[in-house]
């Protein structure tokens, strides 16, 4: 069977370009702010190493923009255990939202199948299920903020561009693009 993928022809421009390469080169903040969200429960987090892939597959029907994966060593103080675990987070990019629905849906999918993923690696490393929602795997990055409280209502976490750096529209964007 053939995957479907969603069509973001509305969004091949220059600002989710921009946005794009922005969040390829500085994706490390995204990391450091995924390993913070878990500052509250027991357990201490350190990334090891992280890369991102551009335009990856998560599951059969699933092509976010980026995938985010983190080596992560983790310590659970209550059970004195210490793992090296292996955990994912899909990106996608919208200049805007055409649609709250076709959006929402496609990040439904990409948290069913990331969220499988972290899950069986969670439970196979540490033997334990994790307290956390399995939508916290996948970020929207967007400048529209019209459906923000909605897509956050739904779990997800909605980021502004300006989270990575600067945004401003540059004409070489293409060529930088090309080389990741």
């Amino acid at each position: 069977m053939k995957g479907i993928r969603f069509s973001d022809e509305d969004d091949f421009n220059e600002m989710h370009d921009t946005i794009n390469i922005l969040v390829l080169e500085n994706y490390e903040k995204l990391v450091r702010y995924f390993i913070n969200s878990f500052s509250n429960m027991n357990l201490k987090m350190q990334v090891k190493d992280s890369e991102i892939v551009g335009e990856p597959r998560i599951c059969r029907i699933a092509f976010p923009d980026a995938i985010i994966s983190m080596d992560i060593n983790v310590n659970i103080n209550a059970l004195n255990l210490r793992r090296e675990i292996i955990l994912k987070v899909a990106v996608e990019i919208k200049s805007h939202i055409k649609s709250f629905g076709e959006t929402l849906r496609q990040l439904q999918i990409y948290k069913d199948c990331i969220g499988s993923s972290n899950y069986h690696e969670i439970k196979r490393k540490l033997g334990m299920g994790l307290d956390y929602k399995y939508s916290k795997f996948v970020y929207l990055v967007t400048p529209d903020h019209r459906f923000d409280d909605a897509f956050k209502g739904q779990g997800f976490e909605v980021l502004d561009p300006s989270f990575f750096g600067d945004v401003s529209i540059d004409s070489n964007n293409q060529k930088q693009i090309d080389n990741f």
